[in-house]
Parts: C-alpha cells; sequence; structure tokens
C-alpha cells in the first residue's frame, strides 16, 4: 500500500519567494494609479488664496468703490458772449473767491458801454441846461407876482383914501372915482392871484421836468451799470474757494450766453459716493457707520443718503465725514468704502470664496490635514460680508478652505496642493 507524501510548505514559498514583492509592487502601483486618477490636478500653493475657517464675532459689512464728491457744486456760466481771450487757471487748481479763472472779448459790448456813458454826459449838460431854464422861468414869474402884489397894494391904498374922504362927506373925490378905484382894487388883487397861481403851477411844471429828466438820467445810468457788468463778466472769476475740476474750454473759443464756462467744489466739505451692489444693498441704512479708505488714510463717516435708482446694478451711497479729511482728500479721487450692518455673535466664519453667494449651497475645496490635496464638499453659506461670509453647514473651525476661483478643476472631485 502506498503512502501519499504530503509537499512541504516551506518549499513552495522557497520556490515562489518573488511573487511577495511582485505583489507589494502591483498594490503600490495600483495605488499610486488611483491617486493620480483622483488628483488629476495639481494647483501651486502659492498661486492659492487660503482661508481658515474661524468662530467667534462676526460683522456683517459691506464694501464699495466709489469717488470724492463736494457737497457744495457750482457751475460757472458765461452772463455774456464772448471769445475766450486767456485762460488763467486749468483743470485741479485751487482757487479763492476773485481768483481770475479765463478773460473773454467781445469789443461790441464795449463800444455799447462807452455809447451810454457819452450818452449820460451829454443828458448831464441837457439836464444842467434845464435846470437854469426852469429857475429863470420861475424868476420871472416871482417878479411877475411882486408886480402884481405892488399894483394891487398900490390901488388899495388910493381905494381907502378915497374911501375916508368920501365916509367924511369930503367932495374931492367923486363917487365915480371912487367906484372905479373899487374896480381897480379888484381887478389888481385878481391878477395877484392868478399871477400867484401861475407861479405855483410853473413850480409844479419845473419839478415835473425835473423828475422826468432825473428818471431818464436813472435809466441811463443803471443801462451803463448793466453794461458795465456785462463788460465785467468778460473777466471769469471764482465765486467760492475751492478746486477746478472741469474747464472744457480752450484759447479762441467763441462762448455763448449760458454755456458752461468752469465746475468749481468745495474741498473742505467733501462727501464720498460709494457704488454699493444691487443685492449687498438691502441691509445698508442712514446712520450706520462707514470706513473709508482712500489708499493713503482710513477716516471714518455715516451713510447720510441711498439713492432710490438702481445704475448699472449699483446703488449710489452717499457718506459724511465724522473727523477732518486727511491732506490727500480732493474731489474726484477714487476711494474704497466698508458699512458697517451688524455684528453677529458666535458664528462660524471664514473669507468671503469668489464664487460664494449669500444664503446659498454651493461647493467648496476643502485642503486635507496634511494640505497635500483639496476636497470638494458641499457647504451652506449663511450672511456674507464684504470680504467674509458665514458657515450654516459643511465646515468647522479651524478648517482650511481655497478661496480662489476654482472654475479650472471645478469638475473634479480632488486636486493636488504642490
Amino acid at each position: 500500500m502506498d503512502i501519499q507524501r504530503q509537499k512541504d510548505k516551506k518549499s513552495w514559498l522557497k520556490t515562489h519567494w518573488y511573487t511577495i514583492p511582485l505583489t507589494l509592487f502591483a498594490v503600490l502601483v495600483v495605488g499610486y494609479v488611483w491617486m493620480q486618477e483622483s488628483a488629476a490636478y495639481s494647483a501651486e500653493e502659492q498661486n492659492l488664496a487660503i482661508g481658515i475657517v474661524r468662530q467667534g464675532s462676526f460683522e456683517v459689512s459691506v464694501r464699495g468703490t466709489g469717488t470724492l464728491t463736494s457737497n457744495e457744486v457750482r457751475w460757472l456760466a458765461a452772463n455774456v458772449s464772448g471769445r475766450v481771450e486767456v485762460i488763467h487757471v486749468k483743470q485741479g487748481a485751487k482757487v479763492i473767491p476773485g481768483d481770475m479763472i479765463l478773460q473773454m472779448t467781445n469789443p461790441e459790448l464795449v463800444q455799447q458801454a462807452e455809447e451810454i456813458a457819452w450818452e449820460i454826459e451829454a443828458l448831464e449838460a441837457e439836464n444842467l441846461a434845464l435846470k437854469v431854464s426852469l429857475e429863470s422861468q420861475v424868476l420871472d414869474q416871482e417878479a411877475l407876482v411882486m408886480n402884481a402884489k405892488m399894483n394891487f397894494e398900490s390901488a388899495k391904498i388910493n381905494l381907502d383914501a378915497q374911501e375916508k374922504l368920501q365916509l367924511t362927506g369930503n367932495a374931492t373925490v367923486s363917487k365915480i372915482e371912487y367906484q372905479r378905484s373899487m374896480l381897480e382894487t379888484e381887478q389888481f388883487m385878481a391878477r395877484w392871484h392868478i399871477e400867484q397861481q401861475r407861479l405855483e403851477k410853473l413850480k409844479e411844471s419845473k419839478m415835473a421836468q425835473i423828475e422826468a429828466s432825473r428818471a431818464r438820467y436813472h435809466r441811463l445810468q443803471k443801462s451803463y451799470a448793466r453794461a458795465q457788468q456785462q463788460v465785467a463778466s468778460l473777466d471769469v472769476r471764482a465765486s467760492i474757494e475751492g478746486v477746478l475740476q472741469v474747464m472744457p474750454l480752450e484759447a479762441g473759443q467763441q462762448v455763448n450766453m449760458g454755456d458752461n464756462i468752469a465746475k468749481l467744489a468745495r474741498q473742505n466739505e467733501l462727501i464720498a459716493e460709494l457704488q454699493i451692489p444691487e443685492r449687498q444693498v438691502n441691509g445698508v441704512a442712514i446712520g450706520q457707520s462707514v470706513t473709508i479708505d482712500t489708499r493713503r488714510s482710513i477716516v471714518t463717516g455715516t451713510v447720510i443718503r441711498i439713492d432710490p435708482a438702481v445704475v448699472n446694478g449699483v446703488v449710489q451711497v452717499d457718506v459724511a465725514f465724522s473727523e477732518s479729511l486727511p491732506t490727500e482728500a480732493r474731489p474726484d479721487l477714487t476711494v474704497d468704502g466698508t458699512i458697517s450692518l451688524a455684528s453677529i455673535e458666535n458664528s462660524v466664519f471664514v473669507g468671503r470664496p469668489s464664487y460664494s453667494q449669500s444664503d446659498s449651497t454651493s461647493s467648496i475645496y476643502r485642503l486635507t490635514s496634511d494640505g497635500k490635496f483639496a476636497e470638494r464638499i458641499p457647504v451652506t453659506f449663511g450672511i456674507g460680508s464684504a470680504s467674509e461670509i458665514q458657515i450654516l453647514t459643511g465646515l468647522e473651525p479651524g478648517e482650511r478652505i481655497i478661496l480662489s476661483d476654482s472654475s479650472a478643476w471645478n469638475h473634479l472631485e480632488r486636486i493636488r496642493i504642490q
């Protein structure tokens, strides 16, 4: 009877020892290939913006760019037509009231003013001659009144003497002569009264003619003053202290009456006009605190006006400053503004990814603990701020995420970080 012998296991290992390293090598190759397939895209860490999830007080704010503008802006318009002769001040220059901005010429206005001046001189001479003539007429009439009075008084004396003789019965004067004397006296008295009335009327006529002449003189004076004002308007001067913002004219250019010449803005009464995206302006209210960055200084202010209109997807918000402006502040200076809306305590938040939206769910890339890979995970966002956004679900404090634009690898579940 044959007895079956069992094979020695050790002898098999000795014979096939090489399969063990081959198997390990195959496992490593498969793992490497799997890792390469799951992280087919590699990103340079130095080119990525990485945000760390934090927990604490979350400041809700919105940000917008804008410019400084004067709270008081004045356009200087041409009061007369003319040709630009000389421009003394250019855009951006500071001016004070009375500073010459430009000079214009208009020969017709100058000639008109000279002609009115000549008319005034001629009228002054005419008025003087009229005054002398009227005064002479008044003197002549006063002489007539005096003569009429003397004739009346002489006739009255003679009548009184005859009346006494008549009363005493003296026949020296007849009754007829007495009555004739009485009639002459009444005539002289009537003539005296008439001459007095003529004198009063002459005086009234004198005053009326003088007043009429004076009115013509005043009218010419006003016309002359107006002509002088028009000539003076050829020299355009600053009306307020500030900065010349706009000067659209050039030397030799013809300007019509009413055309805009220059735009002035007060430099010490500036406000900021911020452009806030329409989707972020809902929480903005008058009186909220604002931080303005002039690129060199930081100043604070408050919201004073919110434009009800939406233009190109943005809303204008006006900000008044609550402290002195820095030296670089000037009209049309570009600034950044951050409006503080609210503060949420014990909130989880992170730097705002470029693709995130408030109150939405989106996919973001979270870095692994060793920082070599980033995996796509869903995250629910809450209230968004200017540079940060609230995390409702999906992330924990201390975790790191990619804030940069991920459109280049957004189709991958996992990327490698180098």
